[in-house]
């Protein structure tokens, strides 16, 4: 769930971790994952331990990010993508499910695999939970 201390070993000793998204279970097959909002597509990636991600910029400085997927074959970097359309599926990476984030102000901080610690500190360059990410689930998607 969104917001949820994580008791996962991090890089910030004393901090504590909370996830930054929500996670959908795919029920161990895979499912399809299609884009929330239109947008373009600002980043495809993989996060160790995590698989590969795509972000969409949207509207409003806001971004989406798709996590333990894999990405459908001939998207890059600055395609336009629609509502709906399909982006990839869900991978076969850390329990098959989609990390779903959303974040304000096109933040672009490293996730850390789905989770951020409360502060900066200790080398730790990246915003405490939550300045930017906000909870998809209460959004209004229409």
């Amino acid at each position: 769930r969104f917001g949820d201390l994580w008791t996962v070993p991090h890089n910030c000793p004393g901090y504590d971790k909370y996830h930054t998204g929500v996670d959908y279970r795919t029920l161990d097959v895979p499912r399809k994952i299609y884009a929330a909002s239109r947008g373009f597509i600002k980043e495809i990636g993989v996060q160790t331990g995590a698989g590969e991600y795509i972000t969409l910029r949207h509207e409003g400085q806001l971004t989406t990010t798709y996590l333990h997927t894999d990405h459908l074959s001939g998207l890059v970097v600055g395609d336009e993508v629609q509502r709906g359309q399909q982006i990839g599926t869900s991978a076969a990476i850390s329990g098959r499910h989609l990390h779903f984030q959303l974040r304000a102000k096109d933040n672009d901080a490293n996730t850390q695999n789905g989770a951020l610690p409360l502060n900066w500190s200790l080398g730790c360059s990246y915003p405490g939970f939550p300045a930017y990410f906000l909870d998809p689930e209460s959004m209004n998607w229409e």
